[in-house]
């Protein structure tokens, strides 16, 4: 017997234009997941459907308004959003006003993102896009949720890495570029200090009577290397500026744009916080969170602080930032063990923290690991 779909019909009024939309979402138990990586991405699922085994649940995560755009998570509180007294009565007026006001600019980013969705050709660029559209609302006018904000770049991160395959030279010209300038600069001063050196010796030998046949070509060679160095840190802004160009035979066209990294530069070329490959969502993710845990008064709940304490630790550990990564590791460890004595007689709560405190140990050894490869360098 064939399982019933998975896929049901949510109708919402959009808060913003007053359209009826009819949203698609997910049945509670569609599917169940084979694990979840260290930053919580699903690994894998399998449908209860066998004809849905090619969605990602992400693709139904959030829902876009189809008059104005306006994007939110699909979720029960947006259903219920009329009944919310603290959205409706202090948030809702200057949404709604900046938002279309946001609509009403033919050349600006909500306009973009929103004209260039399209689910059955694009499915995960257009899951990228909604996302941004998330974003867009959520800080489009006060009040707006600096969580939501990081989840959503984290989603975006998880869906880049699914689309590695399709982008591999977007991490390449992000991460690559932003190294190899790095490194050229890192050179410059030991170079111009060495050929100090050899200078100096160059004339000590010609002050007792040696003569200095490399002083010449010393003085060439440290021109030249100078001038490439310069010319390289020169380079960096002209070569991150450029669209991302898939690898060959891998070019997909995504409307009138070349491919989906070329339209992203465009909606960035707008001023939005735009990620081009996994880690530059990676790093919006980690900003976002990072500001929300050292601002947020109160967490919706304990297990919340630890959760995102460790996602800020895995996630500045998955970009190269170690030392930063550390603390927080700390931080989910230190408090994950508090609040698993205090729940010892919750399982559920309990359980959850104790896997969270694992991850913390297991990554957080990684991570020092990696910060003592580092310092070996």
């Amino acid at each position: 017997m064939i399982a019933e779909s998975p896929i049901y019909r949510m109708h919402i009024e959009c808060p913003v234009c007053r359209t009826q939309n009819d949203f698609e979402a997910i049945r509670v138990g569609a599917y169940t997941e084979a694990g979840r990586d260290t930053d919580f991405r699903p690994t894998g699922r399998t449908w209860r459907h066998p004809d849905y085994q090619h969605l990602d649940p992400l693709y139904y995560s959030v829902a876009t308004c189809s008059s104005c755009f306006y994007t939110r998570e699909l979720d029960g509180n947006y259903k219920s959003w009329t009944k919310d007294k603290r959205f409706t009565m202090y948030r809702l007026k200057a949404l709604r006003e900046a938002h279309l006001a946001a609509l009403a600019q033919p050349d600006g980013a909500l306009r973009l993102l929103g004209s260039h969705l399209d689910m059955e050709r694009h499915p995960r660029a257009t899951t990228i896009s909604k996302l941004l559209l998330g974003v867009i609302d959520e800080q489009i006018a006060e009040g707006g949720d600096r969580l939501n904000v990081a989840r959503y770049y984290l989603r975006m991160s998880w869906l880049f890495r699914d689309l590695g395959a399709l982008l591999p030279s977007a991490h390449d010209r992000a991460v690559g570029v932003s190294e190899l300038h790095a490194r050229l600069s890192s050179l410059v001063r030991p170079l111009e200090s060495s050929l100090s050196d050899l200078r100096r010796l160059a004339s000590e030998l010609r002050g007792v009577g040696q003569t200095s046949e490399f002083e010449a070509a010393l003085d060439h060679l440290g021109q030249a290397a100078l001038a490439v160095l310069s010319k390289g840190q020169q380079l960096r802004p002209s070569v991150e500026d450029r669209p991302v160009e898939p690898a060959s035979g891998q070019s997909a066209p995504f409307f009138e744009d070349q491919d989906y990294s070329a339209f992203l530069a465009r909606v960035r070329a707008l001023g939005l916080e735009v990620p081009l490959c996994e880690e530059d969502a990676q790093g919006l993710a980690l900003d976002h969170y990072k500001h929300y845990f050292e601002h947020c008064r109160n967490f919706a709940s304990p297990e919340l602080e630890v959760q995102t304490a460790y996602l800020i630790a895995e996630i500045a550990r998955r970009v190269g930032r170690a030392r930063d990564a550390s603390g927080y590791f700390n931080h989910a460890i230190r408090k994950g063990q508090e609040l698993i004595h205090e729940y010892q007689n919750d399982p559920t709560r309990s359980g959850f923290l104790r896997k969270v405190v694992e991850l913390a140990v297991e990554q957080g050894r990684k991570n020092r690991d990696e910060q003592e490869s580092q310092a070996e360098v």
